[in-house]
């Protein structure tokens, strides 16, 4: 039934004509203040006559309800530089709020790693064997490949397998650590250390936003876990030079919310990776490296390496189901294929993390080495068939006459992660 506008309604829209007429002004562009103003002053409308208009506005649903219904709603050019004013608006109060908590971020950055400093520094680091000289030739390099790491998992056993949470977490790392301390003592002082942080340092909220620790716990705790490593490696190699990369599960999701396929190192794993530089600072024998690139690069003895975490530029599949060789093949013949055309020397070793399986694969473009993860399978991986693996990291050695020595996958078994002993080498994060 249609409804006929009462005499109150017809005063008002009469009134609305009026005062965009005497004001020079569109219908569309007839603010609120505007027209009380007109009332009040050119129709000379006393307070409860306004009082009368207000309410039946607010009845019918307001001033811009009322005006569109009797008036052109086409937009003027002053609606159109209004709503570019919004537009930039909403950006600036979007950046600002942005610049604020990088602020507030890195505030609270130099808080904890004045804290973490200043607790580590009171503990001293303990010795898992041989330490290094430092004026002694270098024949060897050795890579540590940590990644895949999932700090922050909360595993719950009545869920899962296995339990994994802050001290088995640094347990299995401690167990990576002494193994990295033990390896080849004899060659210790003609050797350097190199790690790669090849991303996934934590959960992350990327599957499940309610699964595992708060985001901020997560970073604390990679922090706090990778700080103590370095810190162990760095007293029993000569020099140790380390390498970041990001993986999907620390990048930023709400820059990112699938794969980072443009400027990857704006994500939380960079955040972890800078507190680190920070915090060695003052280890003469350390070396932090953060590119802006989503893959590492380093020559070891004139072999040129390439390493990223495996999200993203070399994606070699799923080891757990199927290897598609000349793929792979053909992806690293591809990469080598452009650094060629720059004038330099085709990459001969390619490292990966991201598919939880540990693999060697020498072939035609380079050997390729395959991280497995460090974590034990959680919910997701079961839910999606992986009710199994094989956690784990790997260490290689390089020389001149080879780009992939002595390679060890350095596996994590159950029982590493009641090792009570392991608790003493690498302390689990507890809090801020």
């Amino acid at each position: 039934m249609e409804t006929k506008p009462s005499p109150l309604t017809k005063k008002i829209v009469s009134a609305i004509g009026k005062c965009c007429s005497d004001e020079g002004i569109q219908p569309v562009d007839l603010t609120h203040g505007v027209f009380v103003r007109y009332l009040k002053e050119t129709m000379e409308m006393d307070a409860g006559e306004l009082r009368s208009v207000r309410l039946h506005l607010q009845r019918v649903g307001g001033l811009t309800n009322l005006r569109n219904s009797f008036y052109s709603a086409d937009p003027s050019p002053s609606v159109f530089e209004r709503e570019d004013m919004r537009a930039v608006s909403k950006i600036v109060k979007a950046n600002t709020l942005s610049m604020a908590n990088d602020e507030k971020f890195l505030t609270r950055l130099s808080d904890i790693m004045s804290k973490v400093s200043k607790d580590l520094s009171k503990r001293a680091v303990p010795t898992l064997g041989k330490t290094a000289k430092t004026k002694t030739k270098t024949n060897r390099v050795v890579t540590l490949m940590l990644s895949d790491l999932h700090f922050g998992s909360k595993l719950d056993p009545r869920e899962v397998p296995y339990k994994y949470d802050l001290e088995e977490e640094a347990r299995a790392l401690a167990s990576i650590v002494v193994r990295l301390c033990e390896f080849k003592e004899d060659h210790r002082n003609e050797s350097e250390l190199i790690i790669w942080l090849g991303g996934d340092l934590i959960s992350g909220k990327i599957h499940d936003k309610q699964v595992g620790a708060p985001c901020a716990e997560q970073l604390a705790d990679a922090t706090w876990l990778l700080l103590q490593a370095i810190r162990i490696a760095a007293k029993h190699w000569k020099k140790v030079t380390v390498y970041c990369s990001t993986g999907n599960h620390d990048r930023d999701p709400s820059r990112h919310l699938d794969r980072a396929l443009d400027q990857k190192f704006d994500s939380k794993a960079t955040q972890v990776y800078f507190a680190i530089k920070l915090a060695v600072d003052h280890l003469p024998n350390v070396t932090v490296n953060i590119p802006r690139t989503a893959y590492c690069e380093w020559t070891s003895f004139g072999h040129p390496n390439y390493f990223t975490h495996g999200d993203t530029g070399l994606n070699v599949g799923n080891p757990s189901r199927r290897i598609n060789i000349d793929a792979i093949d053909s992806q690293m013949k591809t990469i080598n294929l452009a650094r060629v055309s720059q004038g330099k020397k085709p990459y001969e070793v390619f490292g990966v993390g991201h598919l939880h399986q540990g693999m060697h694969l020498p072939l035609p473009a380079g050997q390729l080495i395959i991280n497995p993860a460090m974590t034990p399978v959680n919910g997701y991986a079961e839910s999606v068939g992986y009710a199994l693996s094989r956690p784990g990291q790997t260490l290689f050695e390089c020389d001149k006459e080879h780009a992939v020595g002595d390679l060890r996958f350095m596996f994590i078994e159950p029982d590493m992660l009641k090792d009570k002993a392991l608790s003493k080498i690498i302390l689990p994060f507890q809090d801020f």
